[in-house]
């Protein structure tokens, strides 16, 4: 019995040969495209790791302004690190394109060559890959740098420039305008001394087993660096100027140093002399007291003069007053006498008493005018004493005075001894603490002028290098989605394939319960039933997995890489487990939904299978009130087949999922170009390395830093863009505050941020997080930025007010060369906006012509497993006379209005989920995520989608017309 079912699997294959040789072919084709895709994501992934070990790739390198001297190099090396010397010089060719010239390395990142050999003359030269192809360079070929020719001895890649950009902070790599060429030692040292281009010290480095990239980095910085060696004129005139002004403070501090000690010592020679005032002031107010005594003892004295001249001048009043009257009385007398003595009344011997009173009366008279003399004199003396006293009075207040004023003028100067005595204490402690000043001043300088005079001008780990291993970053994202395709593929491939097993068991179910009747075991007829879907799925994948493996298949999915990265020539890869995936998988779903399906059909009995019972549902019955027999027939055969329709639209979903990551990618690289020229409203930018003080005529200033932000295990740079708000080249609109900034449409794209929001950027070699608000999104859309107001940002990253690093103009700026960092174009930026959209053109073409075949093969599989299943119909149909018009019109025509729905359902759908999976497919890519494309294209898929509806529905017509009418009488019980 065996042999009989084994005979019947060759009839079986040849009566469906179309639909055998449809699903053999859509396994080949997604086979195809998962091994395709992900072998040649697996040959860069792992041959770039060989490549990167076999050359010895660097572990990290950093540039300096002055060569490392040999001791310094010393040091490093005796840490146990490798250390190799790639310096290197800029240099125009004639094209006018840059080729960067570098001797050819002993130790690291050591060039492989593709072709040709390595420099053993002056005149010859190893050039980059990717250069000599966008230049039609090949060995033998003449190359003029800087007015040497060259003879290209050798094309090779170094594993340090597996993405050749000029710049790491380049968008896109641009080999038509940069290239890498190595010579010979004794050529490079030639060029070197006669270039006016400045050279790059570049070193790469291998770690030891105990050194880190940032121990390196910290040795590096502690060496001695004698700036003044720099040759860089304006390097050395923008560290002069901070100098100036940090000397100008230096010597501010020295100069309030030297005034702190002047004022101390004469705050000290203030304070003595104010103890010495003091001494002199208690003696002072001693001598008033004792002044002040003596003047009063003097005052009593005065007093008690007054009294007793006061006295005296009444006796001598009182005497003068008596001599007056007795001289008058004596007077009288005498002119008693004289007229007595005249009458000769006295007799002559009485003339002595004449005479004698008269003497008496003269002496009286003298007596009166002394007495007279005396009372005035005592009189006079009495007034002196009363002045005296007054005086004495006077000088005894006075004295009083001058003590009380002397006593508090020693208060006074003991306040100014002990005030001179804390101002000299004070003094002496501004002294003490300006001096602590200006022995620390260096670290505040440092922090306020951030001027760190390091020899090192970069370090860059391997990990943060995008020159590095960027092919196989590129592709990774390849190799998960060629993985995931591969497993939305395969669950389509199981649906449709239970679709034709349920189909064939209900087409040969009489079959299977005769043999089930005769005693053929249910194990023997799984066994037959899935031996031919098991076959055609193996033999299925193994074609696809030949023709994915082969090397054209690879070279066609490697053609995207090695058109933009420099690659040596890698071997194919074939992982064991991508085999067993495409060899084993197929079948083993082949045959797992094979015999799941029938053995759930065979459990029926054996009579049931002979009279081919299946479970039917009222379809007949169902009520449709309006409309004509037509479309009510086509309205019941849509309920019927609901299965293979679900199948249909599942098959047009996935199939549009191809579609829209092939659309999605041309979108995204279309909107790159376009977004990125409609940013670029300016003709030149120019990155200065040393800006000048005065913004160059006709320059708008601006202020740029870049950050970085992380997102699915990436690091991209985010530049931050400092404006003025009417910058006539940004048409932002920014606000004032350090933590506020304007979010570029790219940014808002790529890390999914609203207003509001907050969005953390990172300066990774600072150890910094910056915390910053989303004010609003703008419009700019040219690579991942955000806009800040630029003195708010001169205010947050601590420069001066009038700091700028970035120019931008509409015509070429007088700059010198020296201070320039780069210079870009507006016709730069155009080239490398178009490179994406270049790239990725051959996968967005496999991808929408594979999802086009699929949706073909697909749909021809399951509108004829329709047409086989309602065979007995049209054929019934037939024998009733329908022509073939309408017979087609009832089977296949109604399956246009199940294609058209699903079509309007699939593409938005589609589109949706796609555009949410996509951005997980680029998270290494420095741009935003625009994916929107023309409306009219939904509309014009819309009708691809009913075109290859028709091609398929007139591909079935002829398998319609072998219907005979034969059918209705082999299928009778």
């Amino acid at each position: 019995m065996n042999k009989v079912l084994s005979k019947r699997i060759p009839r079986e294959f040849k009566s469906n040969l179309p639909k055998y040789i449809a699903l053999l072919l859509l396994i080949v084709l997604c086979m195809y495209l998962v091994t395709a895709m992900v072998a040649s994501s697996e040959t860069i992934i792992i041959r770039t790791d060989e490549h990167n070990a076999a050359n010895h790739v660097e572990d990290g390198q950093f540039t300096t302004f002055l060569p490392l001297t040999n001791e310094q190099e010393k040091d490093i090396t005796d840490k146990g690190v490798t250390l190799e010397r790639m310096y290197s010089l800029d240099i125009k060719a004639e094209d006018g394109s840059t080729l960067r010239v570098m001797k050819n390395r002993r130790n690291i990142d050591l060039v492989e060559l593709i072709r040709g050999e390595y420099p053993s003359k002056d005149n010859e030269a190893v050039v980059e890959r990717r250069y000599t192809e966008e230049h039609s360079l090949d060995i033998g070929s003449k190359l003029t740098v800087g007015g040497t020719e060259y003879t290209v001895c050798g094309i090779g890649a170094s594993p340090d420039y597996d993405a050749p950009y000029q710049n790491m902070s380049d968008m896109a790599v641009s080999s038509k305008n940069f290239g890498i060429i190595f010579v010979t030692d004794s050529e490079y040292e030639r060029v070197s001394d006669i270039s006016k281009s400045a050279q790059t010290f570049t070193y790469g480095y291998l770690l030891g087993n105990d050194m880190t990239d940032d121990k390196l980095k910290e040795l590096i910085e502690d060496f001695d660096f004698d700036y003044t060696k720099v040759t860089d004129k304006y390097y050395l005139e923008t560290v002069n100027e901070a100098l100036e002004k940090r000397t100008e403070i230096e010597n501010g501090i020295n100069d309030l140093a030297e005034g702190a000690d002047k004022l101390h010592n004469g705050l000290k020679d203030l304070s003595d002399g104010a103890d010495t005032l003091y001494g002199g002031m208690n003696d002072l107010s001693d001598g008033a007291d004792k002044l002040y005594d003596g003047l009063k003892t003097l005052y009593d004295g005065t007093v008690q003069l007054h009294t007793g001249m006061t006295s005296i001048y009444d006796g001598a009043s009182a005497l003068d007053k008596g001599l007056g009257e007795l001289s008058g009385g004596a007077s009288s007398l005498n002119s008693a006498i004289a007229g007595a003595d005249s009458a000769g009344l006295i007799p002559p011997t009485m003339n002595a008493l004449v005479s004698g009173a008269d003497s008496l009366a003269s002496g009286l008279k003298s007596a009166k005018s002394g007495s007279s003399e005396l009372v005035s004199g005592i009189s006079s003396a009495n007034r002196g004493a009363e002045q005296l006293s007054t005086g004495a009075t006077d000088a005894v207040n006075g004295a009083k005075e001058l003590a009380n004023g002397v006593k508090d003028a020693k208060d006074g100067t003991k306040a100014l001894a002990d005030g001179a005595k804390d101002a000299k204490d004070g003094a002496g402690e501004l002294a003490d603490g300006i001096h602590e000043l200006k022995s620390n001043i260096g670290k505040l300088l440092d922090a306020a002028f951030n001027l760190d005079l390091t020899n090192l001008t970069s370090f860059v780990k391997r990990a943060d290098n995008v020159r590095i291993a960027g092919a196989a970053g590129d592709v990774v994202m390849n190799k998960y989605g060629g993985l995931a395709a591969c497993v939305i593929l395969m669950a389509l491939f199981a649906y449709v394939i239970s679709v034709f097993v349920v189909h064939q068991i209900n087409r040969e179910s009489s079959v299977i319960g005769a043999l089930y009747a005769l005693g053929v075991s249910k194990g023997a007829l799984i066994r037959h039933y899935i031996m031919l879907p098991t076959i055609i799925a193996f033999i299925g994948g193994v074609l696809g997995s030949v023709i994915g493996f082969s090397p054209m298949s690879i070279q066609s999915q490697l053609a995207d890489s090695y058109s933009y990265f420099s690659l040596p020539d890698f071997q194919t890869v074939i992982p064991l487990y991508l085999v067993i995936y495409a060899v084993v998988i197929p079948p083993v779903i082949a045959a797992t939904v094979n015999a799941l399906v029938i053995n759930r059909r065979l459990s029926a009995p054996a009579l049931s299978l002979m009279r081919n019972e299946q479970n039917v549902r009222n379809i007949s019955r169902m009520e449709i009130k309006s409309g004509g027999f037509v479309r009510k027939f086509r309205i019941r055969q849509l309920l019927r087949e609901m299965r293979a329709n679900i199948t249909v639209a599942a098959c047009m979903f996935v199939s549009m999922l191809i579609l829209m990551l092939g659309l999605d990618c041309y979108s995204m690289c279309n909107n790159v170009t376009t977004d990125t020229l409609a940013g670029a409203t300016y003709e030149y930018m120019y990155t200065l390395k040393y800006p000048t003080s005065e913004v160059p005529d006709g320059g708008e200033a601006c202020y740029v830093e870049s950050l970085e932000k992380e997102k699915d295990g990436y690091t991209l740079d985010i530049t931050v863009i400092g404006i003025d708000s009417d910058n006539p080249y940004y048409n932002v609109d920014v606000k004032n505050g350090k933590s506020i900034v304007t979010a570029s449409l790219s940014v808002a794209q790529r890390y999914g941020v609203a207003e509001g929001d907050k969005l953390i950027l990172t300066d990774e070699a600072a150890g910094t997080d910056y915390a910053f608000t989303v004010g609003s999104i703008s419009d700019y859309s040219a690579g991942l930025a955000v806009f800040m107001d630029i003195d708010s940002m001169r205010e947050l990253f601590r420069q001066e007010d009038d700091y700028y690093n970035m120019v931008l103009s509409d015509k070429a700026l007088d700059i010198d060369e020296g201070r320039i960092y780069s210079v870009t174009t507006k016709s730069d930026i155009e080239r490398s906006s178009k490179i994406f959209t270049e790239l990725m053109s051959g996968m967005v073409i496999t991808l929408v012509g594979t999802s086009a075949v699929i949706f073909v093969v697909v749909m021809y599989l399951m509108m004829g497993v329709m047409i086989d299943r309602s065979s007995f119909g049209i054929s019934l149909l037939k024998t009733f006379g329908y022509s073939k018009k309408d017979v087609k019109k009832l089977y296949l025509d109604g399956n246009a209005i199940t294609i058209a729905i699903s079509a309007i359902i699939c593409l938005p759908l589609s589109k949706f989920v796609m555009d949410r999976i996509y951005p997980s497919f680029i998270p290494n890519v420095a741009c935003g995520i625009n994916l929107n494309f023309a409306w009219y294209l939904y509309p014009a898929l819309f009708i691809a989608v009913m075109l290859i509806y028709l091609l398929t529905s007139t591909l079935l017509v002829r398998k319609l017309n072998k219907i005979t009418p034969a059918e209705v009488l082999k299928n009778r019980e």
